[in-house]
């Protein structure tokens, strides 16, 4: 079985090994994700307030308009 999946691979030009490391990779991007969100619960401290202190600003924080005209600049 698995050597008929080697040979339908290298067929089809799959490159296994750079599948392999994109599996990787997110895998561990989600495992970073979830811890860091359990040590922000554990800290008691919001996503919001975690961005705030942060200074990580979204395009609506950076930039709210009202008709055509800028209300507010920067973080809030």
């Amino acid at each position: 079985m698995k050597a008929d999946k080697v040979v339908r691979d290298q067929e089809t030009g799959r490159d296994v090994e750079a599948s392999r490391a994109e599996a990787r990779e997110a895998t561990q991007a989600y495992v970073l994700g979830f811890r860091l969100a359990q040590l922000r619960e554990e800290a008691g401290v919001s996503q919001t307030e975690l961005a705030r202190r942060m200074i990580v600003r979204t395009t609506v924080g950076l930039l709210n308009t009202c008709n055509g005209r800028v209300m507010r600049e920067g973080p809030a």
